[in-house]
């Protein structure tokens, strides 16, 4: 164990304690209002995954969830890959025009800001590689096939420029942000595998990760030996496991 005042777990069932929190405080005398105890917060932030978009009508859980977010006043929302169910650009559209419906400009309620910590996935990545008679339905009902989507995916047209497009922000593989002061790290499907050159970005940016506090890191692929049960689906490599194994203060989503 490290010299710091916490662990991974004692961050998560602190964490925990938290969340649960409301639930004595409605007890007897000692009732807090949810306002008072989300002063108290540091940092809140809203987590998804696998939302799999398709046209605009597949957006409504999306877009009531990101509602349930603002209304909670989080200071971020992280999407933990397959945003885009087809991974065409198109779709990626709609996920762009849900956030900006919900967070104008990435913002609040109240104009403060809430940023964006979105990764792909595997069908963003190479969704129309999961072909299936489902799939040519849903592209049927809105008049185009498969032969006309396959041009415009998001690899054929460029991660890059397609991101650049609905995000408005720089693509990178692997990129990290601040949010009122804790880092967020997030890496973008890249094989079965996992996340290519991840130890080596750790081992060049290991001056901007904090060791004094707890920092995020997300990626789509579930790190190799950390989900319980039969069915563990899509563990990586083992690379990721490697690079923050350094940082008893590293929490991951995936």
């Amino acid at each position: 164990m490290s010299s710091l005042p916490f662990s991974r777990r004692s961050f998560l069932l602190g964490s925990s304690a938290l969340a649960m929190s409301g639930c004595a405080y409605n007890l007897g005398e000692r009732q807090v209002s949810p306002e008072k105890r989300a002063s108290r917060l540091r940092l809140k932030f809203g987590v998804l995954s696998d939302i799999h978009i398709t046209d605009w009508a597949s957006t409504e859980i999306f877009r009531k969830t990101l509602r349930y977010f603002r209304s909670q006043r989080v200071d971020a929302v992280m999407i933990v890959g397959d945003m885009a169910d087809h991974g065409l650009l198109c779709q990626l559209e709609n996920v762009a025009k849900s956030w900006n419906e919900v967070f104008p400009n990435g913002k609040g309620i109240k104009g403060e800001p809430v940023e964006k910590l979105f990764v792909m996935g595997n069908h963003d990545a190479d969704g129309l590689y999961y072909r299936d008679a489902a799939m040519d339905k849903a592209f049927a009902v809105h008049g185009f096939t498969y032969e006309a989507a396959a041009e415009q995916t998001l690899r054929k047209l460029g991660f890059a420029a397609c991101w650049e497009k609905c995000f408005g922000e720089k693509f990178e593989p692997i990129y990290r942000k601040s949010v009122k002061g804790y880092t967020f790290i997030g890496a973008h499907w890249d094989t079965w595998e996992g996340v290519g050159g991840l130890e080596t970005w750790f081992a060049n940016h290991a001056a901007e990760i904090p060791t004094d506090r707890p920092f995020f890191y997300f990626q789509h692929n579930s790190p190799r030996g950390t989900v319980y049960g039969a069915d563990s689906w899509g563990d990586d490599d083992g690379r990721s496991v490697r690079a923050l194994s350094a940082y008893p203060n590293a929490v991951a989503f995936s």
